[in-house]
Order: structure tokens, then sequence, then C-alpha cells
């Protein structure tokens, strides 16, 4: 048997190829030690897929498992395959699954080890945003068969939230009631979801100046101050267009 030690030789003709190099391999394992260059092992069977509904149009593997997205009926299906099987973690029409749209994605572990993937379907017309879920604690409510209670809440799933511009509006700055300090505030809003992840956050409000003088004061009366002195002032504020499911 010849050996082949001296590794992958690709810079010229294969019949001047140096001796015991190789210039095409395919499916090999080169081991630690020399000439152990050897077949790499096949695949090994993991789970039944006989309760797997659907066509797969997707999959992201984890580290011991792997997430599968399939389309049965009209419907997508979301769920995890181990080696103890396949379990649904979401299934709605409203997810869109399309099988003329693959869809690919990545998954990270969060802070609580909790598996979080990211996943989209292409650029098409009828392609649906780039969503989010953490698979081991969904943003919403669902039923035994793990379909939304509410189906619009699908939506909680865009990686990129329709959380529109929440309207910050100052009702009114008192002179007691607070500690503030002298400066300018400027406020704004985010989201924190069920697994204490957060959203964007939205716009900046109009800044809101707390001074030292008294906020009854004609504007001729009232002169600068150093910033950071601490007051009694107070802020009241309107939030308006808050999502509040």
């Amino acid at each position: 048997m010849e050996d082949l030690i001296k590794g992958l030789y690709k810079q010229s003709n294969i019949s001047k190829n140096p001796p015991s190099t190789w210039a095409q391999a395919r499916n090999i394992v080169v081991g630690r030690q020399l000439r152990s260059v050897s077949n790499e092992q096949g695949f090994v069977p993991i789970t039944n897929l006989s309760d797997l509904e659907g066509t797969i149009i997707g999959c992201i593997p984890l580290n011991e498992s792997a997430i599968i997205f399939t389309e049965f009926a009209g419907e997508g299906i979301i769920g995890e395959i181990s080696d103890s099987g396949f379990s649904v973690i979401l299934r709605s029409t409203a997810l869109n699954f399309n099988i003329n749209n693959p869809i690919r994605g990545d998954y990270i572990y969060n802070f609580r080890n909790e598996v979080t993937i990211v996943f989209w379907d292409g650029l098409e017309d009828d392609a649906n945003p780039p969503r989010l879920l953490n698979i081991n604690c969904l943003p919403f409510k669902v039923d035994i068969d793990k379909r939304p209670v509410d189906i619009s809440d699908i939506i909680l799933l865009k990686l990129f939230p329709d959380i529109g511009c929440t309207d910050i509006t100052l009702n009114s700055v008192q002179d007691g009631g607070g500690t503030w300090d002298t400066g300018a505030y400027y406020f704004t809003t985010a989201y924190v979801l069920p697994d204490n992840s957060i959203t964007n956050y939205s716009p900046l409000s109009n800044p809101i100046f707390i001074i030292n003088d008294l906020t009854s004061n004609d504007y001729q009366f009232i002169d600068g101050g150093k910033g950071g002195t601490n007051t009694t002032k107070s802020i009241s504020l309107n939030f308006n267009n808050l999502i509040t499911n």
C-alpha cells in the first residue's frame, strides 16, 4: 500500500505530483499520527421523523438538536428535533411559510441559557420580514396545540418590531415633588419582552429643561445656572401610541 503522508498537493498536473501526496480527496480524515488517512465515518441516525408534519423548508442546527421549519396545509410549523423525537414549538397560518422560500437562520444562547433564533426566508415580494424567537420563552400565549391564543401576536416575532413612534409630550414641570438636577433631559421608550430582552428604543423626545428659577417666572427673569444642581422640580409626561399587548 502506498504511503500518503505528505498531504494534499494541488499545484501541478496530477502526473507530476510529488511522491506520497494526493491531488484530490473526499470524505477523508487525517489523524494526528503519520499515515493515519482514513475515510470519514458515516452518519448515525438520531431520531425517527415519523411525527414530523409537512414539508421541511428550513433548518437551524443547534449544539445537540436542530430547529426545523415546515409547511403543512397552509400552516407554518416551527419545531425542535432531537434524539427524543420532534416537538412543536409554534404553529400558525400567520407564520406565512412558503415552500418556495427556503428559511435560513442562526441562534444564540442568552444569559439564561435559553435558545434565541433569528430566521428569514429571502428577499422575494412574498417573503416575510426577519424574525426573532426565544424558543424557551415565547413572547405570547399559545394553546395546547402550540397555536397563538391571539393570532395577531405573530407581529411580536419581527426582528424589527412595528413599535411606531411613541409620542412623548411634556405635560408640566412643577416646582415641587421631585429631585431632578438642573440640565436638559430627553426621553425615549423601549419594550421589555417576556424573556427580559429589550426592543430598539424610540426616537428621543424634545428637550425638557430643569432650572433653578421658579417655572412661574417670566422668561426675562430666568437666568442660567450650573448643570447638575439638585432641585425640587418634577416632570409630568404624556405617552401616546404605546403598544399595550
